[in-house]
């Protein structure tokens, strides 16, 4: 599935694509589907990753995904390089994506274009397999339209309406003496001489659920292929043998992928780890006889010093050098998992991501992990979380416990409260100093910090017990967005409900509130979003709005007063009753199901999606260090000012690095706008600053070396 290319001299029609400063991508790189060598380098693939180009000596990495560089999508299914070093990637739309991702991108290490359906004639931008034949033929396999073959000029098709050919193509394999092999998904194997294609018998390929996943051909013309059912030689004189657990040392007859050295046939499977065959001998690693730490592997390659890298389906990459085990990540940001359901800032800028495999703790450039195997957490699903005053996080989980962690450990709250016990936490808001808890199926509960009140359908208002959302008003009334409807328990103990028994509300649940100043309830349903003035209701749907999608899962504002909501189509914006839609259409954002948006100090937006972990988003550009703090070490005990607050002067002062080009000391305002720049050559004496003629604010004060932040400070300016 994984080859070179001859040089590939085809004219296309291109787009070109530039870097752009307003999206950052925090990818997982868990999931590694592909592994190609790329001269000293190798390039690395996967389900929600992007391209990853890594050293394998030193290690180095660079990440290409949607955000920073011209791919179309970061759910790469296949890589190739031709001669002339332009590298060919395949994959598949993000999620609620249209004709204009996936497809085929391709970089030659200064500009990035693509082929897809909407500027070119290939077939469908689901792409899985890319080849090229001796007469510099691009061969295309795809999901849902078989083969598209392209000869620089006219495009030619191989699908189920013309030919025997499988409409969903895992793989192609192109022989030396130019046959061209073809997986079929779960219809076949298919060879094509030229002229004609024909099925290619398989021996055990009778009954259902049968799946061809990779051909490779070795050194000596025999045709490996990797099916659901065990792993099939057909010989250079075309006789066939079919390996199995039953009749070899194979460790598992799922064959993902095959990779094949000079004398040794490597294969990866989904749930027996790797297999190595010589010929005569065979020997599996797996978790229980080896250092590797999956059984679910989706690609192997061996580089030019012996060692082994194996792409695994929840592990990132394993390196094995013949002795020793090791485990690195491909990931950008140590986010453990795609599906990231909440995302909280606290006020000293940390950043707090609820995950379904863990909580993560991003602080500047340190990333901190807690789940159930390294902590107290009894389970990994996070689903709430919500930031206090002092630095602290409440943390809800899928098994029914509650968690705060303070001062830097994890605290069991979940037998203060037996009633929380056996359910899932869904909310949690803190309003007044008292923490608001949502459950699934036990209604709502409140903790002062002593003691616990619980709101059920026994004993309130509440006629629906899976508690959404919370909303608060100016006069102190608590609002609950239900499974169905809404209610209010106002300050006077009273309760009153809305739902489509009782109101024109439809039957919808609520799972969003926002209350602005003129008291309005701003409601985000799976019915869209419904405004309440507390008479009527005026209702936002696909039907009569730009809305992207009628499920909205969250609503925050901005600080120009725009409702940013969070859909399953992407984010829709209102402001001052116009509409701005963003979605995974040619933007840096990767995945549409959006869950979470929130917004730091700097005016840059998080956005936690489902399917490819967060993604953060300036439209004045990303500000305030992020995404420089992951890539560099910040040492604040590098970098002084004083006095702070400040009124007619400041001193700044910092430690001179070796070898130092240049100092720059930038202070930027709460949104990121930068608003001085001082520069200070490499001398080592402290700065004075008079007379800062900025207005009484809070700032954040960066000190650069070659353009790269090594310290930062928050200032405060304080004028008479």
């Amino acid at each position: 599935m994984k080859k070179v290319l001859i040089a590939f001299l085809i004219t296309f029609s291109i787009n070109v694509f530039g870097q752009t400063t307003d999206w950052l991508n925090y990818t997982t790189g868990y999931w590694i589907d592909v592994i190609e060598p790329y001269g000293n380098d190798i390039l690395l693939g996967g389900r929600a990753s992007g391209l990853v180009k890594l050293n394998p000596n030193t290690y180095d990495k660079t990440n290409f995904n949607k955000a920073n560089s011209g791919i179309q999508s970061n759910k790469i299914i296949d890589i190739a390089v031709d001669n002339e070093g332009v590298i060919l990637i395949g994959s598949i739309p993000n999620f609620h994506d249209d004709d204009n991702s996936g497809g085929i991108s391709m970089f030659d290490g200064a500009n990035w274009n693509s082929l897809t359906k909407s500027n070119s004639g290939i077939p469908s931008n689901y792409v899985q397999s890319l080849a090229v034949d001796n007469n510099n033929r691009l061969w295309v396999g795809t999901m849902d339209e078989g083969i598209g073959t392209f000869d620089g000029i006219t495009w030619d098709y191989y699908n189920s309406s013309n030919s025997i050919v499988s409409d969903d193509i895992c793989d192609i394999e192109i022989t030396e003496n130019g046959e061209v092999w073809a997986a079929g998904s779960n219809i076949g194997v298919f060879k094509f001489d030229g002229e004609n294609w024909k099925q290619v018998t398989i021996p055990g390929a009778t009954g259902s659920n049968k799946f061809y996943n990779d051909i490779e051909v070795d050194s000596q013309g025999n045709v490996w292929i990797g099916t659901s059912f065990g792993l099939c030689q057909i010989g250079y004189s075309g006789d066939t043998t079919l390996f199995k657990t039953s009749n070899s040392g194979i460790s598992s007859n799922l064959i993902s992928s095959i990779y094949c050295d000079i004398n040794e046939i490597w294969f990866a499977t989904s749930g027996g780890g790797a297999c190595c065959f010589n010929g005569s001998d065979w020997i599996s690693y797996t978790k229980e006889n080896s250092g590797i730490s999956s059984n679910y592997v989706g690609d192997i390659y061996k580089d030019n010093n012996g060692k082994l890298w194996f792409g695994t389906e929840a592990d990132g990459i394993i390196v094995f050098d013949g002795i020793n085990w090791h485990d690195f990540s491909m990931s950008f940001g140590k986010i453990p998992s795609d599906i990231t359901r909440e995302i909280r800032i606290d006020n000293d800028e940390r950043v707090w991501i609820a995950t379904n495999k863990g909580l993560v703790l991003k602080d500047g450039a340190n990333w901190e992990y807690f789940n159930k195997d390294n902590s107290i957490l009894g389970h990994n699903n996070i689903t709430a979380i919500e930031t206090t005053i002092s630095g602290g996080c409440w943390i809800g989980h899928g098994g029914g416990g509650l968690f705060k962690f303070e001062n830097g450990e994890i605290h069991d709250y979940s037998n203060s409260n037996p009633n929380l016990i056996n359910e899932t936490i869904i909310e949690l808001s803190i309003y007044n100093n008292r923490l608001w808890v949502g459950t699934s199926g036990g209604g709502a509960a409140v903790f002062d910090g002593q003691n616990w009140i619980n709101y059920t359908d026994n004993n309130s208002g509440l006629h629906k017990m899976f508690i959404y959302s919370f909303g608060f008003d100016q006069q102190n009334n608590i609002w609950f967005g239900t499974s169905n409807g809404f209610a209010v328990l106002y300050n006077d103990n009273t309760w009153e409900s809305w739902d489509n028994s009782n109101s024109s509300f439809p039957n919808t649940s609520v799972n969003a509130i926002f209350i602005d100043d003129n008291n309005n309830k701003w409601l985000g349903t799976d019915d869209g979003l419904i405004v309440f003035d507390g008479t009527t209701f005026i209702q936002y749907d696909t039907s009569n709005s730009p809305i992207p999608n009628n499920t909205v899962l969250s609503i925050n504002v901005d600080e120009n007063g725009a409702l940013w909501l969070s859909t399953n189509s992407g984010i829709a914006i209102l402001h001052n009753e116009a509409w701005t839609v963003i979605n995974d259409q040619g933007t840096g954002l990767s995945d549409s199901e959006i869950n979470c948006i929130e917004f730091d100090v700097y005016g840059n937006k998080w956005i936690s999606t489902t399917w490819s972990a967060v993604a953060v988003y300036n439209e004045e550009g990303i500000a305030g260090g992020v995404g420089i703090a992951d890539k560099h070490t910040i040492n604040d005990s590098n970098f002084k000012l004083y006095p702070n607050p400040a009124n007619n002067q400041i001193t700044f002062e910092y430690i001179t690095l070796n070898n130092a080009e240049s100092y720059t000391i930038e202070i930027v305002n709460m949104l990121g706008k930068p608003i001085r720049t001082i520069e200070s050559g490499n001398s080592n004496e402290p700065i004075k600053w008079n007379n800062p003629d900025i207005k009484t604010g809070l700032y954040i004060v960066f000190l650069k070396v070659n353009n790269t932040v090594i310290g930062r400070r928050k200032l405060i300016i304080k004028n008479n």
